[in-house]
C-alpha cells in the first residue's frame, strides 16, 4: 500500500536527555510504518534527521523548524509530533476526509511533570497543533502565512510569545476534531518553552487508559 502519511517530529532539544530520547521510542513504536521527519538543533537518529542547529527556543524557530520538515515531505498528509508529545498508535491510522480542514486528535490529556508540582493527568479540552492531521500543502501554506511577517528567518524577532498567531485559530482556518480510543499525551515540564495550558483541573486523575498510573507513567519516561 502507498504510504500516504509522514509524521512531522519538531524539538529545540530542550527537553531533559533521558526523557526526550524515551519519547522518540515510544513515538517509533507507535508510528509503526508511517516515516518520520525530525527536525531538530541537535542531531538525533530519528527517522530522516534534518538538524538546523542551535537556533533557539521560540515558537517563531518552531514554525520554521515545522516548515522545513513539511517541504522535505513528499506525501498527500502529515501529522505533528513534538519532543513533550506522546501518541497512540492509532493516532497514525487516521486520514483526513478533506484537504481543506485541519483535523486535530481527541482526547488530549496534559501531564504535569513541573518539579515540586503534584504530577497528575488532566484533560485538555482544546484541540492542540501538538496532535493534528492535516493534508501536507494545507498546513505548509499556513505555516508560511504566519512567518511571513518575519521573512522566512530564524530568531526571536518578537518581543513575547504571545504575539504569534495560533496555528489553527478557528477565526481563520477550519478545524475538526477526531476521536481516539485512548488519549494523546502532551507532557509539560520545566524545560517546555510554555510552562502553561488551558486544561480541565477539575478532571485529574493518576491515571490514563494505554498509559497506566501516574507511578508507571514516571518510571517508563523520566527514570
Amino acid at each position: 500500500m502507498k504510504q500516504d502519511l509522514t509524521c512531522i517530529y519538531y524539538s529545540s532539544n530542550a527537553e531533559e536527555s533521558t526523557f526526550e530520547s524515551r519519547v522518540c521510542e515510544a513515538l517509533i513504536e507507535s508510528a509503526g510504518d508511517t516515516p518520520i521527519i525530525s527536525v531538530s538543533q541537535k542531531p538525533m537518529e530519528l527517522g530522516t534527521n534534518i538538524c538546523v542547529g542551535d537556533v533557539g527556543v521560540s515558537s517563531q524557530n518552531a514554525y520554521m523548524q515545522m516548515l522545513t520538515g513539511l517541504e522535505a515531505a513528499t506525501t498527500d498528509y502529515v501529522c505533528t509530533a513534538c519532543a513533550d508529545g506522546l501518541y497512540v498508535p492509532e493516532y497514525f491510522q487516521y486520514r483526513p476526509p478533506s484537504d481543506d480542514v485541519f483535523y486535530f486528535a481527541k482526547p488530549l490529556w496534559v501531564f504535569f511533570a513541573l518539579k515540586g508540582k503534584a504530577r497528575c493527568f488532566v484533560n485538555k479540552p482544546m484541540g492542540s497543533e501538538v496532535a493534528m492531521v492535516c493534508n501536507r500543502q494545507l498546513l505548509i501554506n499556513r505555516v508560511r502565512t504566519i512567518l511571513e511577517p518575519i521573512g522566512g528567518s530564524w530568531g526571536a524577532h518578537c518581543s513575547g510569545e504571545t504575539c504569534w498567531p495560533n496555528l489553527i485559530d478557528r477565526s481563520v482556518v477550519t478545524r475538526e476534531r477526531f476521536y481516539l480510543d485512548n488519549p494523546c499525551i502532551t507532557v509539560k515540564t520545566d524545560e517546555n518553552m510554555h510552562r502553561r495550558t488551558p486544561c480541565r483541573m477539575s478532571s485529574a486523575t493518576d491515571e490514563a487508559p494505554y498509559w497506566g498510573t501516574v507511578t508507571q507513567f514516571v518510571e517508563r519516561f523520566f527514570k
